[in-house]
């Protein structure tokens, strides 16, 4: 989930328009597949759970979520969200198995075990306001998505594979956060007047990754946070538009971290580019810099593309490339 629909799609395609085209050809459906179409039981069935995403949510964002200005409790989101899943048509199903097909083969590489079986979830724009994601072992694919180019479709699904990838293995995601410098922290102190503020990325529901930089001279302990502009927001014109990511500074003692009082004051001032020493760590292969699950789910999505290009791209960063490479496959 990402807090504007423009940001989601600022990402540097490094080249691949015609690449993919090309490389698509038909193939026919693999029984072996790890992707699978959801059927609309299935994709309701993921949707209307009380997850960890639906009790970390706030009355404020699923009010937002709905666009609506009324107090929205948990059943009544969950309600809604269950009433997004929509039944593929055959010439979605079509578009996308020869994508399928490309990710199913990066995928076997891998030196951490598959998911059983991701699922792909055709869903009304309304979910999410309209921006793709994942729950559980599903991929919620907004149906406007469809009208896109080959380009698009290839990073929304490449990208969001990664989420379910991590969401299996807890191990694996810490090995790749430690790759680009962030380290867990065991508890997380947030003020409340920051805390309800606060957007749940259904993605990453945690805010417990820290990363140590400088700024200002001092060093520093600093984490990304999605939050709303202010809580006095106008619910009905949804959650993208008045979302902003916040760097919060953050005093670490071993695995207790708390984030600093005011920090969300200061953070609101500080570009990621004042955070000295953060670039070389997460690299800058993306813009996209809301969360470190983020910031990988990108580089994911570009060493997908490099297997798809008959000549190396360019990248600003090759070497987080290679460390993440170095992790995931054989």
């Amino acid at each position: 989930m990402n807090p504007t629909t423009a940001l989601r799609f600022l990402i540097l395609f490094l080249g691949i328009g015609g690449a993919t085209h090309g490389a698509f050809a038909q193939s026919p459906r693999d029984p072996a597949s790890a992707y699978a179409f959801a059927t609309p039981a299935e994709g309701r069935a993921i949707l209307s759970a009380r997850d960890e995403y639906v009790r970390a949510t706030s009355a404020l964002e699923r009010s937002a979520q709905l666009r609506t200005g009324d107090n929205v409790d948990e059943g009544r989101f969950m309600q809604f969200m269950r009433g997004t899943v929509l039944d593929w048509t055959e010439e979605e199903r079509r578009r996308l198995r020869p994508l399928i097909a490309r990710l199913d083969r990066f995928l076997s590489g891998l030196k951490w075990k598959r998911p059983g079986r991701i699922l792909l979830v055709r869903v009304d724009a309304a979910l999410e306001n309209g921006a793709p994601h994942t729950r559980a072992n599903g991929i919620m694919l907004p149906k406007n998505e469809y009208t896109g180019t080959a380009d698009r479709l290839t990073y929304v699904v490449s990208h969001e594979t990664f989420h379910v990838i991590t969401r299996e293995d807890a191990e694996l995601k810490e090995r790749l956060y430690g790759a680009i410098g962030f380290r867990r922290c065991e508890r997380m102190e947030i003020p409340e007047s920051v805390s309800r503020m606060r957007i749940t990325n259904p993605d990453a529901v945690e805010n417990r990754h820290t990363i140590a930089v400088r700024y200002r001279g001092e060093a520093v302990e600093a984490m990304p946070f999605l939050r709303f502009k202010s809580d006095d927001i106008d619910t009905r014109s949804g959650f993208l538009g008045n979302a902003r990511v916040a760097w919060l500074l953050v005093d670490r003692e071993r695995a207790d971290c708390r984030v600093r009082t005011g920090s969300a004051a200061e953070a609101e001032e500080v570009a990621p580019q004042e955070l000295q020493g953060l670039f070389e760590q997460i690299g800058r292969n993306t813009q996209y810099l809301a969360h470190p699950e983020e910031i990988l789910a990108d580089n994911f999505f570009q060493l997908f593309v490099s297997t798809l290009r008959s000549a190396p791209g360019e990248v600003q960063s090759p070497e987080l490339l290679g460390r993440m490479r170095a992790i995931l496959f054989r």
